[in-house]
């Protein structure tokens, strides 16, 4: 009844060539040899890389994928697009909603694809490490993974925003909005990472691989609520500040 690649991890983690299989009385049924072992590996991380993309439901991806035919190709991948069409029309209405400040600040529409860029250059870290950890270890501690993932994130989203404001502040000479760019970078950086922690613990818990969380649906998810959160600080800060 155990996960094919907690069997490969295990295999991996302590050196073994096989796996003895027992029941639930611990006694030995056999053992998994290791062309076994290596078709779980094999099938384990393609199927990883195409959840990534935003492609699923492959048996035996190593094989299907390569003589799968047009339609079935079709039928597999359109489907994750569809949320990730859905997730782009709702950015480009959340955008259309501060359409009025964006006329004003040019400046803001300029970094709106840097904002939505370091969104998911972080949400894919974090969520292909935290799900790596969550196969590595199936006692893994959420909690205490959780506060040194904000500990990091939060660094790097204090590196990452003081960069901006120096770009800003030294390429458009503006200082008030390289402050909101860089806030905003710091803040989306910490959201980023939260959220590609919680989809695949919330996945997990309802009994779905934490792989199905990455590609177009994690995307649209972190793209959406980086925008909301950059149109937010700007529009808070223009209305404080000017």
């Amino acid at each position: 009844g155990t996960d094919p690649e907690r069997i490969a991890l295990l295999a991996i983690k302590n050196g073994l060539k096989s796996i003895p299989v027992v029941n639930k009385s611990n006694q030995i049924l056999g053992a998994i040899p290791p062309r076994t072992i290596f078709k779980i590996l094999q099938n384990e991380g393609l199927e990883d890389v195409l959840h990534s993309a935003g492609i699923h439901k492959f048996k035996d991806p190593a094989i299907e994928i390569i003589n799968a035919s047009t339609f079935t190709h079709f039928k597999k991948r359109f489907p994750w697009l569809l949320v990730g069409l859905a997730g782009g029309i709702m950015a480009a209405f959340v955008v259309g909603l501060f359409e009025n400040v964006l006329e004003i600040y040019v400046l803001l529409a300029i970094f709106i694809p840097a904002i939505v860029y370091m969104a998911d250059a972080v949400g894919n870290q974090s969520q292909t490490i935290f799900i790596r950890s969550m196969s590595l270890d199936k006692d893994l501690k959420y909690w205490f993974y959780s506060i040194r993932e904000i500990k990091i994130n939060t660094l790097l989203g204090i590196a990452l925003g003081l960069i901006f404001y120096l770009v800003v502040l030294i390429g458009w000479k503006n200082h008030f909005f390289g402050m909101i760019i860089g806030i905003s970078i710091m803040i989306t950086v910490v959201t980023s990472m939260i959220i590609s922690i919680l989809l695949p613990v919330f996945f997990n818990k309802i009994k779905i691989d934490p792989a199905v969380s990455s590609g177009p649906f994690a995307t649209a998810v972190r793209d959406l609520t980086s925008l909301i959160i950059y149109f937010s600080i700007a529009q808070i800060m223009i209305y404080l500040f000017l």
